[in-house]
């Protein structure tokens, strides 16, 4: 039996099948943007028609009779609103006012803010991950060995020895440390809060855009895996950080152990900045290296514009010229059986 190649990269169905990951990105981000400012617009309308209400103390149900009358999600959504307040003392049910109403529908805004941050990193995640994939086949196809971490990447990804879970931003900047010593050179601001002016270079050492993105980060995963209240040991990490990264908002209050984020809008535009502003450095990596067979929508062709006025179609990872083992693995079904079995084997299923 033959011995299969050492060096193939797969994609694992969780990641882009895309050759220009940062036109998904940016796609990606575009979605975002327009879901959560879609939901602020709808909860300050909500506000403003509660709080132009001339009797504040009157039946929230009354007052938003006009959508739970007619669609069947708004009066079930008004059915659990009003048993989250749970029962009164007498033992009737709640009777929320359109005052309740004005108060409660602010404080949602935090919960999206929180859930639009938490996006914005799994974006930048699937990202990376997509970019790791172009960087790994780049590297084979312009005849660049491996390191024995990038190996030991593109063995993580590779769903025949993988463990099922996906590599994240972690063990691919450990694996290409290119990444964290170039992405501390690289701003975490686009543009100066105060000067409106372009940002070329860092206004200290310590902030830039590969902690600021380890900030956001470590962030998502205390609002997934924690009470969302900020941790002595997370405030010990980051307090400076976050002190320094939002000197020019004078309207944020200091990260407070015990205490949940002090999410404001701005914080949502500026981890998109910082993290855009890596995507963009990392994928001109990437073009250059390919010498633009990856990178852009239209490759594996060069490039012929930088801006489309239509969407155009996204490329897949692999197509005819590309390394030959990846390319057979994405398009032969019969390959793949052969090497699944082979690499079972060698590995002692």
């Amino acid at each position: 039996m033959a011995t299969a190649p050492t060096q193939i990269v797969i994609r694992p169905s969780g990641v882009w099948n895309s050759r220009a990951p940062l036109h998904n990105y940016i796609l990606e981000i575009r979605a975002q943007f327009k879901r959560t400012n879609t939901l602020t617009l709808a909860i300050y309308a909500l506000r403003h028609d509660a709080n132009a209400s001339p009797d504040p103390e009157r039946s929230g149900r009354e007052f938003l009779k006009r959508v739970t009358k007619t669609e069947a999600v708004a009066g079930q959504a008004w059915v659990n609103y009003r048993r989250s307040f749970g029962n009164r003392r007498d033992g009737k049910g709640p009777r929320p006012t359109v005052a309740q109403i004005a108060c409660d529908v602010v404080k949602a805004l935090y919960d999206v803010r929180e859930m639009a941050i938490v996006r914005l990193s799994s974006i930048f995640e699937a990202f990376s991950q997509c970019w790791a994939l172009n960087y790994l086949v780049t590297l084979l196809e312009t005849g660049q060995p491996w390191s024995r971490k990038e190996a030991e990447l593109a063995l993580a990804f590779n769903p025949v020895h993988g463990k099922g879970q996906l590599a994240g931003w972690p063990r691919i900047v450990e694996a290409i440390p290119v990444l964290k010593a170039e992405l501390r050179k690289v701003p975490h601001l686009f543009t100066d809060p105060k000067t409106g002016e372009k940002v070329t270079a860092l206004a200290s050492p310590d902030i830039n855009a590969f902690e600021v993105i380890q900030f956001w980060r470590a962030y998502r995963n205390l609002a997934i895996h924690t009470s969302r209240l900020v941790t002595r040991r997370f405030h010990e990490r980051h307090a400076t950080l976050f002190a320094r990264m939002m000197a020019d908002l004078n309207h944020i209050s200091p990260l407070e152990a015990g205490k949940q984020m002090p999410l404001h809008d701005d914080m949502y535009s500026a981890m998109a900045a910082v993290q855009y502003r890596a995507a963009r450095w990392m994928n001109d990596l990437l073009f250059e290296m390919s010498s633009q067979r990856r990178g852009h929508p239209e490759a594996p062709q060069l490039r012929t514009t930088e801006y489309f006025d239509v969407t155009p179609p996204i490329p897949p990872l692999f197509v005819k010229g590309d390394h030959e083992p990846s390319l057979r693995w994405a398009t032969d079904p019969g390959y793949r059986e052969e090497l699944s079995r082979e690499q079972g084997l060698q590995s002692g299923a």
